[in-house]
């Protein structure tokens, strides 16, 4: 289900014991929260940070010693 997100623009807290934390609490497009506190968020940026290592090594690159090797 693709939608927009929306990023807190100030930290609040709802019923008393949920806290909305800005620039922290996301929600989808929809969500009860946005409908209920429209002016408390943005729409969010894209963002993206992947921390994958690299699964082969690239040409010329040389890894390390193979596991057992002896």
């Amino acid at each position: 289900m693709a939608g927009k997100l929306y990023v807190a623009v100030e930290t609040f807290s709802v019923d008393g014991y949920r806290t909305i934390t800005k620039d922290v609490t996301r929600v989808r497009e929809g969500h009860p929260l946005l409908t209920q506190f429209a002016h408390l968020f943005r729409e969010a940026d894209a963002h993206y940070e992947w921390d994958v290592e690299q699964a082969t090594s690239g040409p010329g690159e040389k890894r390390g010693h193979k596991v057992g090797a002896r």
